[in-house]
C-alpha cells in the first residue's frame, strides 16, 4: 500500500500548491493550460485504445460493459451527484475534476502499478505514475482550482481495491481481464479530453459502472 499512499498525497499535495497559485497565472494561460490538457488526455486514450484494441479477444465483453455500465450510469445519475457536489464546494470544475479522476485512476500505470504491487511488492510503477499525476494535477489545479485534490479519493479507493483484490483473488487476474480495463480506460480518458476540449458533452462519469462487468465476467470465468 505504500506506493498507492505515495501517488495519492502526491495528488493531494500538487492539486493544493497548484490551486494557491492560479491567482498568479494570467486567465489566457489558464485557457492555454487547459487546451494542452485537454489535448493530453485525447493522447492518451487514443494511444492505450490504439495499444490494446488490437489484443483483445472477446469484443463482445467491453461492448457489453459499455452498455450495462452507461445505463446503470445513468440510472444512479453519477455525474448529477458530482455537479451538485463540486457546484456547492466551488462552482465549477466538473470538467477537470472528472477528467483527473479518469486520467489519475484508470490510466494503464494506475490499473497495472496496485497490480505489480500485490504480487511482487514493487512499488516501481506506483511512484513512476506520482510523479507524472502530481505534475498533471497542479497544471489541472492552477485552472480548476483545489476541486482537482478530491480526484485523490477515487484513485485511492480503486487502487486499493485493485491491490486487495489481487492478493485475495490472484487466480481470477488474467491478462484478458486486464486488457478489457485497461480498453475502457482509454476510452474513458478519450471522452474526457473530447469533454475538456468542449468538442462533446458526454456524460463521462456515468460510463464509470462498465468497469463492473470485466469484474463479474472474470468471478465467473467467462474472461
Amino acid at each position: 500500500m505504500t506506493g498507492i499512499i505515495i501517488n495519492t498525497t502526491s495528488i493531494i499535495g500538487a492539486g493544493i500548491i497548484g490551486s494557491l497559485l492560479s491567482k498568479k497565472i494570467n486567465a489566457r494561460y489558464k485557457e492555454g493550460t487547459m487546451t494542452a490538457l485537454g489535448l493530453v488526455a485525447l493522447t492518451i486514450g487514443i494511444g492505450t485504445i490504439a495499444e490494446v484494441f488490437p489484443l483483445i479477444k472477446k469484443p463482445l465483453i467491453f461492448i457489453t460493459s459499455l452498455s450495462l455500465g452507461s445505463l446503470l450510469g445513468e440510472w444512479i445519475n453519477l455525474e448529477g451527484i458530482i455537479k451538485e457536489f463540486t457546484e456547492k464546494k466551488r462552482g465549477s470544475g466538473v470538467e477537470g475534476l472528472v477528467t483527473c479522476i479518469f486520467l489519475f485512476s484508470l490510466g494503464s500505470m494506475s490499473i497495472l502499478g496496485p497490480i505489480q504491487s500485490a504480487l511482487n511488492n514493487d512499488n516501481t510503477l506506483l511512484i513512476a505514475n506520482s510523479l507524472l499525476s502530481g505534475v498533471a494535477a497542479f497544471f489541472f489545479a492552477s485552472t480548476f482550482g483545489k476541486i482537482i485534490s478530491f480526484s485523490a479519493f477515487p484513485l485511492f479507493v480503486i487502487q486499493g481495491t485493485i491491490f486487495f483484490l489481487v492478493k485475495t483473488f490472484k487466480n481470477l487476474i488474467t491478462d484478458n481481464f486486464l486488457m478489457e480495463i485497461s480498453l475502457l480506460g482509454g476510452i474513458f480518458i478519450l471522452v474526457s479530453g473530447l469533454n475538456i476540449l468542449k468538442i462533446s458533452n458526454i456524460r463521462s462519469l456515468n460510463l464509470l459502472p462498465a468497469l463492473l462487468i470485466p469484474i463479474i465476467f472474470s468471478i465467473f470465468g467467462w474472461l
